[in-house]
């Protein structure tokens, strides 16, 4: 009768447990708040920038001298080059030239499509004209090594149907748009504009107002945690002090939380970014959330109730300390087809 009398008084027990636990799992909550971070890294900004007239008819020192410049602060840029200046400076003609463009490029920096022989409204024609030009501008990159994915119309000017023939062409971007630096996720293809030139000729004198110009410019796009991209072109940064401008706005801004990429770089980072997407899920030790294409450095900002903790994150995920309990900044700093974050809950004080 005792061992009866306990057996009930045991499974009694048990099954309060059991009950309040049950109610405890319906009741609690776990729904996370998620906010994915615009620019990769935890970085506060992203800073872009891009060459062109890159042209066998120039001395190569100069594209040497941009890039060794670049070089010196570890930065990328987009480089646009003309395949056949004037018709007359023939890309595949000047192999130290194409070593150069091929060593640059092999070091991160984006080799990119500037026309065809950049003449004046060279885009401005028909669409039968604007492919031929195409066809035979890529015929010369292929010939050169280079499978371009960026392109620039020469003195910024084409037709509404340029960008529908480039697509044809299998380009992701056009950057054929002068002024505020801007992307656009157009319905045909990426539009970027290129920011402005502080650099066009200028002498000795005006590097000081340039450079303050380009600084000021720069801090409005940090503070607003936006893009900044400026325009320079070879030969007229090279020649009085547009180097000198260059060698100080990069000390400036690399001071800065930036992330700096070619052109087709910040575009396969957007469309990374969109593709990214996580589902959550209550378990009765806490909850999960599970992240789907994950691109390597996305961040995310996760907030919760105080009664969750992040359990052991997988390897190549970093947890950036918040000051406020339940907020979480995770950095994935590998790409991921799935990873799956675990929550337990936290009881005690404050839970």
């Amino acid at each position: 009768m005792r061992k009866l009398t306990a057996w009930i008084v045991v499974s009694a027990v048990l099954s309060c447990f059991f009950l309040c636990g049950l109610i405890l799992y319906m009741t609690r909550p776990f729904d996370p708040v998620i906010t994915v971070r615009p620019w990769p890294y935890d970085k506060d900004g992203v800073f872009t920038i891009t060459c062109d007239d890159i042209s066998t008819g120039y001395p190569l020192e100069y594209f040497n001298d941009i890039v060794d410049l670049l070089d010196s602060y570890g930065l990328k840029a987009t480089f646009f080059v003309i395949p056949y200046h004037g018709e007359w400076d023939l890309l595949t003609e000047s192999p130290e030239f194409l070593d150069a463009l091929h060593q640059a490029e092999d070091s991160g920096h984006e080799i990119a499509l500037h026309g065809y022989a950049h003449y004046e409204n060279e885009f401005m024609c028909t669409l039968h004209e604007q492919e031929m030009l195409l066809t035979e501008a890529l015929e010369i990159m292929y010939e050169a090594g280079f499978s371009v994915k960026g392109f620039r119309a020469p003195c910024l000017q084409e037709t509404e149907e340029t960008p529908v023939l480039l697509k044809r062409f299998g380009f992701v971007y056009d950057s054929s748009t002068f002024g505020e630096s801007e992307i656009i996720q157009a319905d045909i293809l990426f539009r970027l504009s290129s920011g402005h030139e502080y650099t066009w000729y200028i002498s000795e004198e005006d590097v000081s107002g340039s450079l303050s110009l380009a600084q000021a410019d720069f801090l409005e796009k940090y503070m607003h945690r936006s893009f900044f991209s400026f325009v320079t072109h070879m030969k007229a940064v090279n020649e009085g002090g547009g180097m000198a401008v260059l060698d100080q706005l990069f000390s400036y801004i690399t001071g800065y939380n930036v992330w700096n990429g070619t052109l087709l770089d910040l575009v396969e980072w957007e469309k990374a970014r969109e593709a990214v997407a996580w589902n959550e899920e209550k378990t009765l030790s806490g909850g999960e959330i599970t992240f789907f294409s994950i691109p390597p450095g996305l961040t995310v900002n996760i907030n919760l109730s105080t009664s969750y903790v992040l359990h052991d994150p997988p390897p190549g995920i970093q947890v950036i300390p918040q000051t406020s309990e339940g907020h979480y900044r995770i950095i994935f700093e590998d790409a991921y087809p799935q990873v799956t974050l675990a929550f337990g809950v936290q009881y005690g004080p404050g839970s």
